[in-house]
């Protein structure tokens, strides 16, 4: 396995920096 098989191209503001103030409203992708 490479870690260049995980390099994606996300933009910034796709990117969480804090947690959901309503805990019900938070995604989370796996």
């Amino acid at each position: 396995m490479k870690l260049s098989n995980f390099n994606f191209n996300l933009p910034k503001e796709l990117l969480a920096e804090y947690p959901a103030e309503n805990r019900d409203e938070a995604r989370l992708m796996v």
